[in-house]
């Protein structure tokens, strides 16, 4: 089962998401796989592929995981690895970001005690709005750019997070919640 730790949005933040769609996909010649709506998150720990009685220890740890409610407010964007060779469209965090990294500091650890390792490079909170399978050379990267600054996005509170499983089929991804955790 392949599962990851992700913290889910609001409707709002899926408007906006669908906006950025509308507005961009028939600007763009690359060839972009845009994030469904229906599965836009903020992801926090990607595990991988578990079996069952990992996923009921995963499960276990999180329980203990404790960072107080917050709140988020996504703002301005960017590519990864950068706007020479994007590869991932993100928005970014503009309130929030230091609890993003804490709770997400609190899932890592958590889940080292029971031997999952994380990611060696620093965690960066972001929502991904679309992988770019190639990108083009005639796009103007620094517009879409400028378009996601001036975007605005509603403060939302963060009081949960969860453990997802995730299915990848030919049509994308589909995301099923294994449990649902509240922050304390």
């Amino acid at each position: 089962m392949r599962v990851f730790v992700g913290i889910p949005f609001v409707d709002e933040y899926k408007k906006n998401l669908k906006k950025i769609k509308n507005n961009w996909a028939n600007k763009l010649l690359s060839k972009i796989k845009w994030t469904q709506e229906k599965n836009f998150h903020l992801t926090l720990f990607f595990i991988g592929e578990v079996n069952e009685k990992k996923v009921d220890q995963i499960k276990d740890t999180l329980e203990n995981v404790s960072v107080a409610p917050f709140i988020l407010q996504a703002g301005g964007g960017g590519y990864f690895p950068n706007i020479k060779r994007p590869r991932i469209l993100w928005v970014g965090t503009k309130k929030g970001y230091g609890e993003c990294i804490k709770l997400a500091e609190e899932v890592s650890s958590s889940l080292s005690s029971i031997g999952i390792k994380g990611d060696d490079r620093p965690f960066k909170p972001h929502l991904t709005i679309g992988r770019i399978k190639y990108a083009h050379l005639k796009d103007n990267w620094k517009e879409l750019l400028k378009y996601l600054n001036e975007l605005t996005w509603p403060e939302i509170t963060i009081d949960r997070f969860i453990l997802w499983q995730s299915i990848l089929k030919p049509t994308g991804p589909i995301y099923i919640p294994i449990k649902e955790f509240e922050l304390k």
